[in-house]
């Protein structure tokens, strides 16, 4: 299982979320830095990923409420897990969130 970190200490937008997650999948150079095209890149592999919020609040921020809402639904869809840390201990995030 693969980890992809998502710290709102270094995520400031959306630009910098995409390369977050581009070094982790390697994505291809046709990528359209969307929401969407993320997905349909997690539909093709059959790889295990885990994704990790550090920094809740400041990636809600940086991001926008709207966007991580979109995110944490799509990823849940997929079946893809969302664990959040706290204090530097892992906190797996309960199926359906509350905003």
């Amino acid at each position: 299982m693969m980890k992809i970190i998502l710290d709102g200490n270094d995520i400031l937008n959306r630009e910098d979320f995409f390369e977050a997650v581009n070094q982790s999948l390697d994505f291809p150079d046709y990528f359209g830095n969307n929401l969407d095209a993320l997905a349909d890149i997690l539909s093709e592999t059959d790889e295990d990923y885990v994704f990790e919020c550090r920094n809740y609040d400041r990636l809600t921020e940086h991001l926008g409420s709207r966007f991580i809402r979109r995110l944490k639904r799509m990823l849940r869809d997929m079946g893809y897990e969302l664990e959040y840390v706290y204090d530097d201990v892992e906190a797996e995030a309960e199926w359906p969130f509350t905003e």
